[in-house]
């Protein structure tokens, strides 16, 4: 199967507060078989989830680092998802983004 490559755009946490005009290119590629399945679409999000954070870290441990990330990895992983452009795993990306909010993460 061909693998479909995602490049995003990450203002990682590090760059915000030391550079604000540097911007990553994030990388992500997945299989169109991943979205044949609930379990396929859950395991390429956890993917996604993982590599936005792992793009997104912050440097620091100040509260304010650590906000940006988070902001930056809700925007990079809302980025991974409209590029694959499915609907149900926006479904699921939606959900999670609710939940997220919700606990107040």
């Amino acid at each position: 199967m061909n693998a479909k490559m995602l490049a995003c755009t990450a203002i990682t946490a590090a760059s915000l507060i030391a550079a604000p005009a540097f911007a990553d290119q994030v990388k992500f590629s997945y299989k169109p078989f991943e979205l044949d399945s609930p379990a396929g679409i859950a395991s390429l999000y956890a993917r996604m989830e993982s590599r936005a954070e792992a793009a997104c870290a912050a440097r620091s441990p100040s509260i304010s680092a650590r906000r940006i990330a988070q902001e930056c990895t809700e925007k990079l992983l809302s980025e991974f998802v409209e590029g694959v452009g499915n609907g149900q795993l926006s479904a699921v990306h939606e959900a999670k983004s609710e939940e997220r909010y919700a606990l107040g993460d």
